[in-house]
């Protein structure tokens, strides 16, 4: 894709976030100590950076910050709500692309023996617990994608 990853140290406490893209889409700048402990976020993190160039790339390259010194500035003088959109559709996307639906219901009956609808998720522990190594992201990002996908009941008091 054209995409450079920029390791830097000290960005999470610095800005607060543990990758961001340039809105010129030439670079993933992301946190180094995620980077180095944290492979499966780290996966995560570029597909969600990559999920804001393929779903809001005119929006981005308008109002994206261009380096890590314009980040800050980035979050103050745009649209909260507009933003927050945005960092949510770039999470389900992320989560389609590292845990498609297809391969998950595959992984799903071939655990239990069939595609399991709006149970409640600790009736599937047993079987899932190794989900995570497989698709090589974190707990959180299978449990979102077996809510999302109605395999499993969603907690409403529970905002993700």
């Amino acid at each position: 894709m054209g995409i450079q990853i920029m390791v830097v140290p000290g960005i999470k406490s610095l800005i607060g976030v543990d990758a961001f893209i340039s809105s010129s889409f030439s670079e993933i700048t992301i946190d180094e100590y995620s980077y180095t402990k944290f492979p499966e976020r780290t996966r995560f993190s570029i597909a969600h950076e990559i999920g804001h160039l393929i779903l809001h790339r005119e929006w981005y390259e308008k109002y994206g910050p261009k380096n890590m010194g314009e980040y800050l500035t980035f979050c103050d003088r745009v649209d909260g709500q507009l933003y927050k959109y945005t960092e949510i559709q770039a999470q389900t996307f992320a989560g389609m692309v590292l845990v498609p639906k297809n391969l998950l219901a595959k992984e799903l009956k071939s655990r239990v023996g069939v595609i399991p609808s709006n149970i409640e998720p600790e009736l599937l522990t047993y079987a899932i617990q190794d989900l995570p190594e497989v698709f090589q992201v974190s707990d959180a990002v299978i449990l979102r994608r077996l809510q999302k996908e109605g395999f499993v009941k969603s907690n409403p008091n529970c905002r993700r």
